[in-house]
């Protein structure tokens, strides 16, 4: 099957303080971030940019306003120091077939849940989704969601962004193809020391690279 961006559904932007990393996206995209949700039982917040064809970014950090949180933030989070893209996912609507893609890779990573989430103006999400873990800091094998041909959080942002190209680099990125590339995600893999994730997005501020 031919490789696809559009079956890219989010990228993971974690950052060490939400309002600012808002503020600072902005500046560079030339589109403000809309607020998103709270993620109560795991301690976070976000904003979110669409980047077209059923994709986002998703900006998260540790929401400083839940007191009753305790323990590891999940994406990376608690091993950033600066904005940083942590994790990836991949869109589904078979999350039986493809989780196996990343159980062969890390076991670790087949567990899945379900969520809602509810707006101000009465939509309601529902997804079921692999879980990312709190570590590594940059993890390059995606999750999966399946929003289970429910509404996606892109139909109510504006369409100015694109995600254009997706780079990830990995000490031993060849442990990862094989489960990447079965979720017919176009994505360019390279070896380097460390992890990293690479999203390069056409904005109204023209071609914007963010790591």
């Amino acid at each position: 099957m031919i490789r696809t961006l559009e079956n890219v559904d989010h990228i993971v932007y974690a950052v060490p303080n939400l309002e600012e990393a808002i503020s600072d996206i902005e500046k560079k995209l030339g589109v403000a971030p809309e607020p998103g949700g709270r993620h109560k039982s795991l301690g976070t917040h976000n904003a979110l940019v669409n980047l077209g064809n059923g994709c986002y970014l998703e900006l998260i950090a540790a929401d400083p306003d839940n007191t009753t949180f305790s323990g590891e933030h999940w994406m990376g989070i608690d091993l950033i120091t600066q904005p940083t893209i942590t994790r990836w996912a991949v869109k589904t609507n078979d999350l039986d077939r493809d989780i196996h893609y990343l159980r062969e890779v890390d076991p670790r990573l087949g567990n899945i849940k379900g969520g809602t989430r509810k707006k101000p103006d009465g939509t309601k999400f529902i997804w079921k989704a692999s879980m990312p873990l709190p570590a590594p800091k940059v993890e390059i094998l995606p999750f999966i969601i399946d929003w289970k041909g429910r509404e996606h959080p892109t139909k109510s942002l504006p369409d100015a962004c694109k995600l254009i190209e997706l780079r990830a680099t990995h000490p031993t990125p060849y442990f990862m193809e094989t489960a990447i590339h079965a979720m017919n995600v176009d994505i360019k893999l390279g070896v380097a020391d460390e992890a990293s994730i690479t999203a390069v997005i056409e904005s109204p501020n023209g071609v914007v690279e963010l790591t």
